[in-house]
């Protein structure tokens, strides 16, 4: 059973070429690609993960202003 849910996302250009580009560095070191869906799953994981008091967030600015 695939428990794995599909989402389409947009994402700027400079973030879509930085995948792209981390994509080809991990390959070129490893032999090996990495998957963009991987890559993003972590990234996502890693902002579950931080302590971010969500009740202060309600704006992409308020988000972005989290940044460590």
């Amino acid at each position: 059973k695939d428990d794995n849910k599909q989402l389409n996302i947009r994402i700027p250009l400079e973030l879509y070429q930085w995948l792209n580009e981390t994509v080809i560095l991990v390959a070129k070191i490893h032999g090996k690609k990495l998957s963009k869906e991987m890559i993003i799953k972590v990234c996502i994981e890693s902002l579950k993960e931080q302590d971010l008091d969500w009740h202060n967030i309600s704006s992409e600015k308020d988000l972005s202003n989290t940044k460590k």
